[in-house]
């Protein structure tokens, strides 16, 4: 029996997996957070590795083939056993915790912390990863993020995610919810320069966490603005940011005013780097941040004792604040 000289890459074969299980290019890109053109190469590649055709692509749809029907049970039996696998190494290591989290909460909210969990509990040893998403149309932005928390607990202990916090089958916990609110540098208004009542930020750069159409479908501005019903506000301007600490960056350095989750530019507030021009105009929008955890994990003690933890430390953000200035 001849075997390939080279095994395919995982990527090319999780593409191929995908695709055959979702049947379309474009449903498989969306589970795997990539574009339809990057499965379409993945699987073309594959394809001239193997010197067959695994799909017959037709007008919006595409066709096993026998080849591809032939070999698709072994490649899941294959991922199977990789999953098999690094579950058995988790839990013949069960020190080890692996943390993921959104790019910004990681660097602006849990790291200036972990130090504190790492001091109280010496024995964990402590992984962490960041874990991003592709901008989705509107109407695909919740079945996308429950598939990307499903996927990603198959790779971590503890997710901090944000978003809608509905997962079903999944362990949900309220780390805290998400106010929304303008913040700047108070260089920017040492010159003169008002910023008393929201008409003021016509003279202001706008800058933005683009946060809210990625999760939202709508910019954290314009639910900023509407929330409190304020108008003539230009958001088509300014500068847009994927990552909220690339945005709270930009405010620090006196670049504009940007409205993003005051709990994520706390250091920075407290700091004096950052202050809020309308303090408590705050707005809550439908996505927070929550703990998640599968059924396999969730009673391993290093994973108990970081979510109770977690808690503790988001306990500020979750106690009532007032109500909130009309």
């Amino acid at each position: 029996m001849s075997s390939l000289p080279v095994i395919p890459s995982l990527t090319a074969l999780r593409a191929f997996e995908a695709a055959i299980r979702r049947g379309s290019f474009r449903d498989a890109a969306e589970e795997l957070s990539v574009t339809p053109a990057a499965v379409s190469h993945q699987i073309q590649h594959l394809e001239a590795m193997l010197g067959t055709k695994l799909f017959l692509r037709k007008h919006r749809a595409i066709a096993p083939t026998e080849a591809a029907l032939r070999c698709l049970p072994k490649i899941q039996e294959g991922f199977e056993s990789i999953r098999e696998a690094l579950d058995r190494a988790v839990h013949d290591y069960p020190n080890v915790l692996t943390i993921g989290a959104p790019p910004s909460l990681m660097s602006q909210w849990l790291m200036p912390r972990l130090h504190r969990f790492a001091v109280k509990f010496p024995d964990f040893i402590l992984r962490t990863t960041v874990k991003t998403r592709l901008p989705l149309p509107l109407s695909k932005i919740r079945r996308a993020e429950l598939q990307d928390v499903l996927r990603w607990t198959e790779e971590c202990d503890v997710l901090v995610v944000y978003g809608s916090g509905n997962y079903p089958g999944m362990n949900v916990q309220n780390l805290f919810p998400t106010d929304i609110a303008p913040v700047c540098s108070p260089r920017l208004l040492s010159k003169g320069r008002r910023l008393n009542e929201p008409g003021d930020l016509r003279n202001f750069n706008l800058i933005h966490d683009d946060r809210g159409l990625l999760y939202e479908g709508t910019a954290f501005w314009d639910l900023w603005l509407d929330h409190f019903n304020y108008r003539g506000i230009n958001t088509e301007t300014g500068t847009h940011y994927d990552y909220s600490s690339f945005a709270i960056q930009a405010a620090v350095d006196g670049l504009g005013v940007v409205v993003t989750t005051p709990i994520l530019a706390d250091d920075e507030i407290k700091s004096g780097a950052l202050t809020l021009p309308f303090p408590g105009k705050k707005a809550r929008i439908e996505s927070g941040y929550f703990l998640v955890t599968s059924d396999a994990v969730r009673e391993r003690l290093s994973v108990k004792q970081f979510c109770a933890w977690a808690l503790l430390e988001g306990l500020p953000a979750r106690a009532p604040q007032g109500k909130p200035e009309p």
